[in-house]
């Protein structure tokens, strides 16, 4: 029998400002419970995925975790937008941005 999803995800347009942090104590809180583990280990577990996935990614390395995805780093083009204060149009200059594939045993479970 499979675990039952975590339902302290939601999707990005519904989730409000200072949410975010909710949703990691959430995701703490089922880390420590399904690993028979304390609370601040399974924050030291999740404190150090975040710091190596954001180390590598800084460094130009793709971080692959198989049957899940991948994290990588792209370039997103210069683009034309607006201040939405002074609807003044601005040039938005390229940046790179973090980005996730799903693997196929994330897409097939979904």
């Amino acid at each position: 029998m499979s675990d039952p999803p975590l339902a302290l995800v939601k999707h990005a347009k519904e989730r409000r400002r200072g949410e975010q942090d909710r949703a990691k104590t959430g995701l703490v809180e089922e880390i420590a419970q399904r690993t028979h583990s304390s609370k601040a280990q399974a924050q030291r577990y999740t404190d150090t995925l975040e710091k190596v996935l954001t180390e590598a990614l800084k460094g130009g390395e793709e971080v692959q975790i198989t049957g899940f995805g991948k994290f990588y780093v792209r370039e997103q083009k210069a683009r034309e937008g607006f201040n939405p204060q002074t609807r003044e149009r601005m040039r938005i200059p390229a940046q790179k941005v973090p980005a996730f594939s799903a693997g196929q045993g994330l897409k097939q479970a979904i």
